[in-house]
């Protein structure tokens, strides 16, 4: 297993972890102190690619309004 198999493999790992967690299926006190620092890192890395999507679309649709109102 090279470097970047294993990488995939932990964030895998992680992936199953956050989805168990959400479910209800695991308990923050069920969790390790390594395994909650790498869910804080997760969802944080996952909520900043939200708001850089959010605001791309944002731009997108002023984009698209000034193409309208100039049309009219």
């Amino acid at each position: 297993m090279n470097v970047k198999e294993a990488s995939n493999d932990k964030r895998i790992k992680l992936l199953e972890l956050q989805k168990a967690y959400r479910s209800g299926a695991i308990r923050e006190q069920d969790l390790s102190e390594e395994q909650i620092k790498q869910l804080k890192k997760l969802y944080k890395t996952q909520i900043d690619f939200l708001k850089a999507s959010v605001e791309k679309d944002k731009e997108e649709i002023i984009k698209i309004r000034k193409k309208l109102s100039i049309n009219k």
